[in-house]
């Protein structure tokens, strides 16, 4: 075993099925382990296993030309429940150079090239892993109705997709549980236009930590999402102290049905954003999102103490996603109940520095928000973008009880690109309820920021 050229597939799975019930540890010494799992062929593991290597000197690589796979490591019938089960210092390797006949395909589970799955059980962790380089759907998948207290810390990813690949979904780590946490894991990858990283992590569901972690080159560092489930948690996740770096959507927060995100936290993270880099002129720091994927209602949501930088536009790009292209955005179908943004630094956001509200029809609620003491510096960047949508803070459809106090909003370009500081729009049908919009600072370098509010606001 562990010699870089015998299938080791069934040794492994000797070794585990030997464990006792009781439990046991698989430990992998420095090789190279060869495996051939196929679209219904895994090794299969148990409750009360460790699994454990020596770090990027124990490596479990994919066969040469082994074809189309869906897991390696996962329970023997997919559903099934285990407990207790840890992965600890190995790398995986999805040798995808080396096996062309393979074809991922997000619509084809039995494609998705998943290193670790678990659909059900409590206690389960992945950690000091490397998956250098993963190449499929997830690399990670604890995905379950029944899944509980687990955690991926202190992991290594990096993605790679093969040029004749067709584009599809990916995310590094795939979670849909409760109590887990996503802490000290890097990712990185190199930004190709619509052949790429998308997202390092996908939560769902909660309570859950989301902390500490890096990213280079993914689109996005963290999907936040509801929970699928009838009757499934979807509140009580804090995102805080990630750094993402050459992203194109930052953080991303997804009220889904059936079950409406309540109580997120997002803090205290940086994101650096290359628009330029992933060849698009759509993009976003953070954002509860606009998607028709998304149609749940979102509330007690605080974004807070960020920084989120983006590159700068120059003459300007068009753009079919300028909803999106904000610093800090509450813009979903189902709307926005309670949130406070305070604190942020935002610089360079191609349309508003902050965006409220949803200009499309059907009737929804944005209300109860506090924008305050944050620090916007050249929003509404990108000329490309309609003027409507380029503000300092942008609330663009009927809202009550919104409160922007506090804010300083500057445009420091030569040729000033930022039309306006802070707009109610005021279309027909809109209508504002206590709106306070008071004590904030706004210059411009050459010209006049406008401002632009209801008649009935407190300033």
């Amino acid at each position: 075993m562990g010699d870089g050229r015998t299938d080791d597939t069934a040794a492994i799975q000797a070794a585990i099925d030997a464990v006792p019930v009781r439990g046991g540890t698989i430990i992998f010494p420095p090789g190279i382990y060869v495996v051939a799992p196929t679209r219904t062929k895994r090794i299969a593991i148990r409750s009360n296993l460790r699994i454990i290597g020596s770090g990027a000197q124990s490596v479990i690589r994919i066969k040469d030309h082994n074809g189309d796979w869906s897991s390696l490591f996962s329970p023997k019938a997919s559903d099934d429940a285990v407990e207790n089960v840890i992965f600890e210092d190995l790398t995986f390797d999805s040798n995808i150079l080396n096996n062309p006949e393979s074809r991922v395909d997000d619509g084809k589970e039995e494609t998705y090239q998943t290193f670790i799955y678990i659909a059900a059980g409590h206690d389960l962790h992945v950690r000091r892993c490397r998956f250098t380089p993963y190449s499929g759907v997830w690399a990670v998948s604890l995905n379950g109705k029944t899944v509980r207290d687990c955690s991926v810390t202190d992991c290594y990813f990096r993605f790679v997709m093969r040029e004749s690949n067709p584009d599809f979904d990916n995310s590094a780590i795939y979670i849909e549980g409760t109590n887990y946490t996503l802490s000290g894991n890097r990712f990185e990858s190199i930004p190709t236009p619509y052949h790429e990283a998308r997202a390092c992590m996908e939560a769902h569901g909660g309570p859950a930590a989301v902390f500490s972690n890096t990213s280079v080159g993914y689109q996005t560092i963290l999907n936040i999402v509801g929970s699928y489930f009838d009757g499934g948690n979807s509140s009580d996740i804090t995102c805080h102290d990630n750094v993402a770096k050459d992203a194109l959507i930052g953080i991303l927060i997804w009220p889904t049905t059936p079950n409406n995100l309540k109580n997120i936290t997002v803090a205290n993270n940086i994101i650096e954003v290359a628009q330029l880099k992933h060849g698009t002129a759509d993009t976003g720091g953070v954002s509860v999102v606009f998607s028709y994927e998304a149609k749940g209602g979102a509330s007690n949501i605080t974004i807070t103490g960020n920084t989120i930088r983006f590159q700068d536009e120059g003459v300007g790009r068009s753009g079919d996603f300028f909803y999106n292209s904000a610093g800090v955005a509450l813009h979903n179908l189902g709307g926005t109940v309670g949130a406070v943004i305070e604190g942020n630094t935002i610089e360079r956001a191609p349309s508003a520095g902050v965006m409220i509200g949803l200009p499309e029809p059907g009737k929804r609620a944005f209300q109860n928000v506090r924008v305050v003491n944050n620090t916007i510096i050249n929003p509404g960047q990108n000329l490309g973008f309609p003027v409507e949508f380029r503000a300092g803070i942008l609330v663009n459809s009927s809202a009550s009880h919104i409160e922007i106090t506090g804010n300083t909003i500057t445009d420091t370009f030569p040729v000033r690109r930022c039309p306006a500081a802070i707009v109610f729009e005021p279309s027909p049908g809109n209508t504002y309820t206590d709106i306070k919009v008071k004590e904030n600072v706004i210059t411009a370098r050459n010209g006049a920021l406008r401002v632009t509010l209801p008649q009935s606001a407190e300033r």
